[in-house]
């Protein structure tokens, strides 16, 4: 899945939206990390999850200084990662590790 995040016409939407893209992404890697059998994989991807928190509250200050209120959840987007996830489990951690890397490229192109 291909986010179009990147592409607003304006910062204060793109600021939005990447704000909502974190709380999106920190579902997807809570999701995960809950998911996953294997703990020592569980705990690798908590330490990824670490970044995001840090992108919120940069991307907080910065709706801050812009004036416009920033969202304080996920999106609709946040079901699909988190979904595509939860099926994932059905096959194991392999496949949820794969379903994670596909949300994080989806994130990291943004």
């Amino acid at each position: 899945m291909v986010t179009m995040v990147g592409n607003e016409s304006s910062i204060e939407k793109l600021v939005t939206d990447l704000i909502y893209l974190e709380h999106d992404a920190i579902a997807a890697y809570e999701s995960c990390i809950e998911r996953l059998d294997n703990k020592e994989f569980s705990a690798q991807i908590a330490t990824f999850r670490e970044d995001h928190p840090q992108h919120l509250q940069v991307l907080n200050e910065m709706a801050r200084e812009l004036g416009i209120e920033a969202p304080t959840e996920g999106d609709m987007k946040q079901m699909l990662t988190t979904g595509k996830i939860a099926l994932a489990d059905i096959m194991g951690d392999a496949a949820i590790l794969r379903a994670m890397k596909t949300n994080e490229d989806d994130t990291v192109r943004a």
